[in-house]
């Protein structure tokens, strides 16, 4: 299970994995989702604020299964926060609207600081590159 503590500007923790930073109260620029990462070992705890457009999210993992991911409100700021397998190969988030999706993930081994996001109808670099964040093709 994880929580937010520490007020209006949380941290997020769960048992046996060290707290991530602060989560803001809202994504970096426009994005609909920032995730902030803490773990070591067997698991990773994912945490970060979503916007108000994002009605939900879904992780695709590397097996084709989807798990539909919920904020929840804090503060008066939404969040959304998990915890998984280091070994669990998570391919893609995606942000939802009540109308459609926002904006995806695709997720690359070291790149540092984390989930560069892409708009709908855009593909990400190929993974035999590094994109800097913020770099997608246009189908």
């Amino acid at each position: 299970m994880v929580r937010l503590a520490s007020g209006p500007d949380p941290v997020a923790t769960a048992t046996g994995l060290p707290a991530t930073g602060r989560l803001g109260t809202k994504p970096a620029g426009s994005d609909p989702f920032t995730l902030h990462v803490a773990g070591a070992g067997a698991q990773r705890l994912l945490a970060g604020p979503v916007s108000p457009a994002v009605a939900y999210l879904t992780m695709q993992v590397a097996s084709g299964t989807t798990y539909r991911l919920w904020p929840v409100a804090w503060h008066g700021h939404r969040y959304v926060s998990l915890v998984v397998p280091w070994n669990l190969p998570v391919t893609r988030l995606t942000a939802y609207s009540r109308h459609g999706e926002l904006a995806f993930t695709v997720l690359y081994p070291n790149i540092p600081n984390g989930f560069p996001l892409w708009p709908p109808g855009c593909a990400p670099a190929p993974r035999s590159r590094r994109p800097p964040a913020g770099t997608w093709w246009c189908l």
